[in-house]
């Protein structure tokens, strides 16, 4: 069995690691975040293809406002087959935007029937994906934060899904 083709999507340095530089920059030198919490979920199996910055995804629309999130999500996606990947994993931050978790949701759902070859696991980290570190360190200060879940994590080996209450040890 081959090894599946990760293509990652974030923020920045923390959730990418030396993904966030331009493609002809990157490696696996560092990883970040994201990487760190699909190798945590499922060790082997698996590699990474390619990795997009938030500010840096292809705009699909050359004039006109700032795409949305859910625009974004579909130009990670388009990315991602460009890459040749079958996964993408991506994480966004709330950001004080309550409205971000169901366009993201949404914007998934929407590229799961646009790109059937391809699998999104993605989210919102609430606030911060800062925040679920601190969660998953045992930080009293951010157990109010929920943990990650990794619950579209299917096509990779046997990873089970997150479960209620599987959340940092307190």
């Amino acid at each position: 069995m081959s090894a599946v083709r990760v293509f990652l999507g974030g923020e920045g340095p923390n959730d990418l690691g030396s993904r966030a530089h331009d493609p002809a920059y990157q490696t696996d030198d560092c990883p970040g975040v994201v990487q760190a919490l699909l190798r945590r979920t499922q060790r082997d199996g698996w590699h990474v293809v390619g990795g997009v910055k938030w500010s840096r995804i292809r705009k699909l629309k050359a004039r006109g406002p700032t795409p949305r999130d859910e625009q974004n999500v579909k130009a990670l996606v388009y990315e991602a087959t460009r890459a040749n990947a079958e996964v993408v994993a991506f994480v966004r931050d709330e950001d004080g935007d309550r409205a971000r978790r169901a366009v993201i949701e949404a914007a998934i759902a929407q590229a799961a029937v646009d790109y059937p070859t391809v699998d999104v696991i993605g989210g919102v980290a609430v606030p911060v994906l800062e925040g679920w570190l601190l969660a998953m360190r045992g930080c009293a200060l951010a157990r109010k934060y929920p943990a990650p879940r990794l619950a579209r994590w299917r096509r990779i080996g046997q990873a089970r899904p997150a479960t209620p209450g599987s959340g940092p040890r307190r």
